[in-house]
């Protein structure tokens, strides 16, 4: 009689397992594995079954997402070609017209491509393709070579740039990747904080753990939306007038999971602290050393922001 109970317990609840999977398939992702509370082996299958249909729903919604984001983004841009296209066309009288048409034609088509080249970017870095690239990344190195490449451009916007990295401060990484999401960081400080306004870029130890930190004066970022800029597209309306494609923080955030890495961002009253913060356990604090060796790095190119760098300081490892 126990056997039997027993047995009548197992096929129901594998039943329910079965019955949910037909309603999953008939279209109703929100539909999860019921479990009874016992902790047993058939509901730690359900929770774990439970969490990988929540992971999957996540996944297919964010697709939706970024195609509607796509199709709205990209609309404009393609606008705007078949217009300077269909001008080539009907001024094909007057050589100088026609060329000028043509020139904005090409690069309203290099926008489309940049646009491109970064969404594959970012889906090559979430497949975790590149972590046989990973070896040891000095982050104090890795930051004065970002501010060595962008102190110019805050200089001529007429803002304090200052640069904190005091000591070596390493971690396993790829270091092309860590980068290209710290310049993506300081490229959004400079291009949204005002004249005379202070830019901070640091390497620490905070916590134990070693952080990047990007600290401006802008406008910052309210609250509410501090989660909504890592979307794919996602732009806030005071920046839909300024230059990109809404890339920039979906990229960072890539870089910084494949490494097991936190980003953050704060308020910083005024301005925002952009945070990138990585695995206590991961790094070990280097002694400075006589030399560096000097490698370079080609990154691909995407010319409508700063997604895609086009090259890589030497390394100081």
């Amino acid at each position: 009689m126990s056997a039997s109970w027993m047995s009548a317990g197992v096929v129901r609840r594998i039943e329910a397992v079965n019955q949910t999977s037909r309603e999953i398939m008939d279209g109703d992702l929100s539909r999860r594995v019921p479990t009874d509370g016992t902790g047993d082996d058939f509901d730690q299958l359900a929770v774990n079954l439970n969490r990988m249909l929540e992971r999957i729903e996540q996944l297919l919604e964010a697709v939706r997402q970024v195609s509607d984001n796509i199709a709205h983004d990209l609309r404009t841009p393609l606008t705007r070609l078949r217009t300077r296209l269909e001008l080539a066309r009907r001024e094909s009288d007057h050589p100088d017209l026609v060329a000028e048409a043509l020139d904005q034609a090409i690069e309203n088509a290099d926008e489309l491509l940049a646009t491109f080249n970064a969404l594959l970017r970012i889906a090559r870095i979430e497949s975790r393709s590149r972590r046989t690239a990973f070896a040891k990344v000095d982050l104090s190195a890795l930051v004065e070579d970002v501010a060595e490449l962008y102190e110019p451009l805050a200089t001529d916007r007429g803002q304090q740039f200052a640069v904190e990295a005091p000591r070596p401060l390493r971690v396993n990484g790829d270091r092309d990747l860590l980068f290209q999401a710290v310049a993506n960081l300081v490229d959004n400080a400079i291009k949204y904080t005002p004249a005379k306004g202070r830019i901070t870029l640091s390497a620490r130890l905070h916590a134990g753990r070693p952080e990047i930190a990007v600290i401006d004066g802008g406008p910052g970022i309210p609250a509410a939306m501090r989660e909504k800029v890592f979307q794919r597209f996602f732009r806030l309306d005071g920046s839909r007038s300024t230059p990109g494609s809404g890339l920039g923080l979906s990229l960072v955030q890539a870089v910084a999971r494949i490494h097991g890495a936190q980003i953050r961002l704060e308020d910083n009253d005024p301005g925002l602290r952009a945070l990138l913060s990585f695995e206590a356990t991961q790094p070990s604090i280097a002694a400075p050393t006589n030399g560096s060796a000097a490698v370079s790095a080609q990154l691909e190119h995407a010319a409508a922001g700063p997604t895609a760098m086009a090259s890589v300081p030497p390394r100081r490892m």
